[in-house]
């Protein structure tokens, strides 16, 4: 049985989860590379002030991200049935695309060491299966009109 996606549930579930993709990364980046990226810059490998404005667009990437877990999470109920599993298969497939490429070539041809890609691979997990796991359990489908 295919049911139409829930396009209010999705953005609801989206805005959310790109909460918590954010707050993953503040805790990341913050609390455990802030000390490690503090002394990267002062050996230049990092630049002291974004070139970009960075905070509001790392807001608005993070719902993006959390909108489009929850796009993937409820297009996949129908053939994975609905629940925390797929919302943990999801997350651990976007989770591996998103973090495991770039960090391996990090580890790879960086000068900076293995735990900034370590703790960003890590990082990139718990962002993508929590969100999932959130945008999930906040999808319901659209009700069924009988006729």
């Amino acid at each position: 049985m295919t049911c139409p996606l829930n396009a209010k549930r999705v953005l609801i579930g989206g805005i959310v989860a790109g909460a918590w993709v954010f707050v993953v990364q503040a805790v990341a980046h913050m609390a455990i590379l802030g000390e490690r990226y503090q002394n990267l810059t002062r050996m230049g490998h990092y630049f002291a002030q974004p070139r970009i404005p960075y905070m509001p667009m790392s807001v608005v990437l993070s719902v993006l991200v959390g909108i489009m877990l929850a796009w993937l999470y409820a297009a996949s109920r129908d053939t994975m049935s609905p629940g925390a599993v797929t919302a943990i298969k999801v997350g651990l497939i976007v989770g591996f695309l998103v973090g495991v490429p770039g960090n391996v070539a990090a580890v790879a041809w960086s000068t900076i060491g293995k735990f900034v890609p370590f703790v960003t691979c890590l990082a990139a997990f718990a962002e993508c299966i929590g969100g999932t796991l959130i945008a999930g359990a906040l999808y319901q489908p659209k009700p069924t009109s009988r006729t």
